[in-house]
């Protein structure tokens, strides 16, 4: 793990390799393998390896949110939407997998499902920053500037940076 967080990655494929190889059923260990594989860019092994992680727990939200990310930033959206889906509907109450299933929508310019996601991701977090900050960006894209305001005043208690960011798009 140390070495993960230090950036040095490669150490922390052979790490986690090791844990795996002892350990297969060691979720963890698969879940941050994938995780330092990602970062290296080796693609085709990260992706093997989330698949497994999934086969030991395919109810891991964490895994599942690591591999839709790795989805999504191959530009494959869609089947990242799908994945979440299927976590949002394995785990119906975990913030995290509804805000990554709107990120995925907004993508796909469904903002209507993307507002949603991030509503439910509210409803069982009200203070989840990044869900909110979303919804400031969702409530201006639909034209509903007391929603965004409302939102970004209670989002400039809690992230006030990041809040700042966004005021400037509630003034266009």
């Amino acid at each position: 793990m140390k070495a993960f967080q230090e950036g040095l990655f490669e150490r922390a494929v052979r790490a986690y390799q090791r844990k795996a190889r002892f350990d297969p059923g060691n979720l963890a260990a698969w879940v941050y393998l994938g995780e330092a594989l990602r970062r290296l860019d080796r693609s085709a092994e990260a992706q093997a390896t989330y698949e497994r992680a999934l086969t030991i727990d395919p109810r891991c939200g964490r895994c599942a949110t690591a591999f839709g990310t790795f989805l999504q930033n191959r530009g494959q959206v869609e089947a990242a939407r799908r994945r979440c889906e299927r976590a949002a509907r394995l785990l119906p109450d975990n913030d995290q997998v509804s805000a990554y299933r709107g990120d995925c929508c907004l993508r796909l310019d469904r903002v209507d499902d993307a507002r949603d996601c991030y509503e439910m991701a509210l409803q069982i977090d009200p203070l989840l920053v990044e869900a909110l900050s979303e919804m400031v960006c969702v409530s201006i894209f639909s034209n509903d500037m007391t929603g965004a305001r409302r939102r970004l005043e209670l989002l400039i208690k809690m992230a006030p940076d990041l809040a700042n960011s966004l005021e400037p798009l509630i003034s266009l």
